[in-house]
């Protein structure tokens, strides 16, 4: 499968492992580029970000794609960072990035991963009869048309979604264009197809965004309590990589890391 993949190098490589981001439902590696990539990287990391297939530049139709073909697409880059820097990436995985990256882990060993606003281990059930109640008739058309895209098809919905009014519109209407269409298939399977936290055996970090209207606090204590771990809380929406302070979310990953001598 020929895959987008980003990479960003420091001029010195001073951290031992590299770093690979999965992006979310509609998203592609593009929504790492400026903030992530960049501060990581000026730490001492190598950093790749990757577009599953049918997202951004990478091969591929969306449309009915499964978890299992988005696991493939990271084990593929996974498995050529490895030969490249002779080191498996640590995850960080965003939304539906982290249920890939939580569905990854079950198969496969990492230095570790961070759920970063991750879909939680209990599933989708949670934020889709939160918006269903919100938005019944686009929830409607949306089921009737298979067409995932329709959720964050009108601006301000998507910007209710994905952002905090600390994003100016300017950016969040450039953020929002870069998006496209998503698998109506992977979202039943966020419904249906289950994390399973007991046969993970790598260390996870998990992040909630305060503001968060995808998924509940509640929802991320839940995951990180199946983790044996304590959720982390950061200021922002659920985009949390284009949110003022951006920063902080990353020196805490950076320490988390640190912790952990990965």
């Amino acid at each position: 499968m020929n895959l987008e993949i980003l990479t960003q190098s420091p001029p010195q490589v001073t951290q031992p492992n590299p770093l690979l981001f999965i992006h979310g439902a509609w998203h592609s590696a593009a929504g790492w580029q400026k903030t992530a990539m960049p501060y990581f990287t000026e730490k001492g990391y190598q950093t790749y970000a990757l577009s599953l297939r049918g997202h951004g530049k990478s091969e591929g139709k969306v449309q009915w794609c499964s978890a299992k073909d988005y696991v493939a697409d990271v084990r593929q880059v996974a498995t050529q960072i490895e030969a490249e820097t002779g080191h498996h990436p640590i995850l960080i995985g965003h939304s539906m990035g982290g249920y890939i990256t939580q569905k990854y882990l079950e198969q496969y060993q990492a230095p570790a991963g961070v759920l970063m606003a991750s879909l939680p281990s209990s599933g989708l059930i949670g934020f889709t009869l939160r918006y269903s109640r919100r938005h019944p008739l686009t929830m409607l058309i949306h089921s009737l048309t298979l067409d995932a895209y329709r959720i964050i098809q009108n601006f301000e919905d998507a910007r209710e979604l994905l952002f905090t009014d600390s994003v100016s519109e300017t950016q969040a209407r450039e953020f929002w264009a870069e998006l496209g269409q998503e698998s109506y298939r992977i979202e039943l399977e966020m419904l249906l197809n289950l994390p399973h936290p007991a046969k993970v055996k790598t260390p996870l970090l998990v992040i909630g965004a305060d503001q968060d209207h995808f998924f509940s606090p509640n929802e991320v204590r839940r995951t990180a309590r199946a983790y044996h771990t304590e959720a982390v809380f950061c200021p922002g929406g659920h985009n949390l990589m284009v949110e003022p302070g951006w920063e902080k979310v990353a020196d805490h990953i950076i320490s988390w890391l640190h912790e952990r001598g990965v």
